[in-house]
C-alpha cells in the first residue's frame, strides 16, 4: 500500500503532467485549473493542496520541462558528440531541437504570455535564473575548450535568444532551419579563432 507521501507525490505528478499535457494540446489560454483537474482526474481542492494558484503550477511546469530538456540535451549531445566532429555546430543544432519539441514550445508559450501576467512572470522567474546558470555551466562542461573563452556568456545569450524567437516564431520549417544555420555560423565566427590569413 502506497504512503501519504507517495500518494502525494503522485498527484503532484499527474498534475503537472496533465498541465503539459494541456499547454501543448489547448495552449495558455485552454490550460484552465479545470482542464488541468480533469485530465489529472483529482478535484479542484487536490490542485490547490499542491499549487496555490495556477501561476504556481504553470512555474513548477516548466521547472520540471527545463530539468527534462538539460537531461535529454546532454545525453543527445554525448551520443552526437560520438561520431561527429563540429561540436560547436551540433551544440547550437541540438539547443535548436530541443526547444522546438512541443513541450518546450508550449513552456515558451508561458514566457509570452507573463508579460501580462505578474504572478506568472514572478514564478517564471524562480525557475528561469537558476536554469540559465545551470545551462550556462552545460556548456561549459560539454565543450571545454571554449569553457574560459571571454565570450562564451554573450553569445550563450546570444544564442538563447535567437533560439527562443525562431521556435515562436512563424516562418516554415525550411526557413527556421536556414536561421539555426545562420546562427551556427554567427556563434562560430564569434567563438573560433579568426582563420590564418593565406
Amino acid at each position: 500500500m502506497a504512503t501519504q507521501d507517495e500518494r502525494r507525490a503522485a498527484t503532484r505528478a499527474a498534475l503537472l503532467d496533465a498541465a503539459q499535457d494541456s499547454l501543448v494540446d489547448r495552449g495558455v489560454a485552454g490550460t484552465t485549473t479545470a482542464e488541468v483537474c480533469a485530465r489529472a482526474g483529482v478535484s479542484s481542492g487536490a490542485l490547490f493542496n499542491h499549487f496555490p494558484s495556477k501561476a504556481a503550477l504553470l512555474g513548477a511546469v516548466a521547472g520540471r520541462a527545463f530539468d527534462a530538456a538539460v537531461e535529454q540535451y546532454v545525453a543527445r549531445f554525448t551520443a552526437v558528440s560520438a561520431v561527429g566532429g563540429d561540436p560547436l555546430g551540433d551544440a547550437v543544432r541540438l539547443f535548436w531541437q530541443i526547444h522546438d519539441e512541443p513541450r518546450m514550445a508550449a513552456v515558451l508559450e508561458l514566457f509570452v504570455s507573463a508579460r501580462t501576467d505578474a504572478e506568472l512572470a514572478g514564478h517564471l522567474a524562480a525557475v528561469n535564473a537558476p536554469h540559465t546558470v545551470r545551462v550556462l555551466g552545460v556548456a561549459r562542461d560539454l565543450l571545454p575548450q571554449y569553457a574560459d573563452h571571454p565570450a562564451l556568456e554573450a553569445v550563450f545569450d546570444l544564442a538563447a535568444s535567437a533560439v527562443f524567437g525562431v521556435a515562436l516564431g512563424v516562418a516554415g520549417e525550411a526557413d527556421r532551419k536556414s536561421r539555426v544555420e545562420t546562427l551556427v555560423t554567427v556563434v562560430r565566427a564569434q567563438l573560433d579563432p579568426p582563420s590564418p590569413p593565406s
